[in-house]
């Protein structure tokens, strides 16, 4: 009897020690990749936020010469002008500073 408990015991710990490092937690499973991962130097985000910066200016030069775009953005102005829509509506990263907080 001692000896099947002392076996019983040797299983369980040995199952134990093979499930150390391993978990279903998905937030001890993001912080173990994460660790993994080098980060980002001062100089690496600058240079991501450059790439960044000139995507969105080439993206906004081709949109500029697309047709649609200009008539699109004068019937915009001529709502705005005609005070059916708020210029801050139509404008993307507005922020009223006189608007109440969430």
């Amino acid at each position: 009897a001692d000896e099947d408990a002392a076996e019983a015991a040797a299983q369980v710990l040995s199952s134990v020690e093979s499930e150390i490092g391993r978990t279903t937690d998905p937030v001890r499973m993001y912080m173990r990749e994460m660790g993994t991962v080098e980060l980002l130097t001062r100089e690496g985000e600058i240079d991501i936020a450059k790439r960044i910066e000139d995507g969105i200016n080439q993206v906004q030069c081709s949109v500029a010469e697309y047709p649609e775009a200009i008539t699109y953005l004068l019937e915009q102005y001529d709502r705005v002008e005609a005070e059916e829509a708020r210029l801050s509506d139509l404008i993307t990263g507005f922020v009223d500073p006189n608007a109440e907080e969430d």
